[in-house]
């Protein structure tokens, strides 16, 4: 009997460690990517670039994957999916060849994803017309040239997760 107290007291604790631990790891691993919290929005940015960047080599050097459905297989490299976004819609436009649309995850705050596609307008050399976030952190973005345009709606799920419907054409 005594065993079983100092086990099950044993187990108390280190649960109680656990979840202390894991408050602690989401806290920091939110004030890394929201400028609300207890970091400068300079701060928060600065990530947000970072890992846009990183994302967009995987996205250039065609390392990047995508889970779920398959990707359009007209998707332009002007409108790349996140690195292992989940797929969850795909369609291409019978009217145009050059036209689509996919809506997906991604595991990223909405403000990485911002910058990731103004990275991705930026490399096709897209002018930018709308890239605004909104006080809910949900964010639009459009870039085109007339010829070519993208049209993405970021969607915030939670601290770091974004719903993307994309457009393009």
């Amino acid at each position: 009997m005594k065993h079983t107290r100092i086990a099950l007291a044993l187990a108390v604790g280190v649960v109680a460690a656990g979840v202390a631990a894991a408050v602690s790891a989401e806290n920091q691993w939110a004030d890394l990517f929201d400028g609300s919290k207890s970091k400068a929005s300079a701060q928060a940015q600065a990530n947000h670039a970072v890992l846009a960047k990183a994302a967009w080599r995987e996205v250039a050097a065609r390392k990047a994957t995508t889970l779920g459905m398959a990707a359009p297989l007209n998707l332009p490299a002007y409108a790349p999916i996140f690195p292992d976004g989940l797929v969850l819609s795909a369609a291409m436009d019978d009217a145009r060849a050059t036209a689509g649309s996919a809506e997906y995850a991604a595991a990223a705050p909405v403000g990485v994803m911002l910058e990731f596609y103004r990275q991705a307008a930026a490399q096709a050399k897209l002018p930018v017309r709308t890239a605004a976030q909104d006080a809910n952190g949900n964010a639009l973005f459009v870039a085109g040239d007339g010829r070519r345009t993208v049209s993405v709606k970021l969607t915030k799920q939670f601290a770091n997760g974004t719903t993307v419907d994309l457009s393009y054409g």
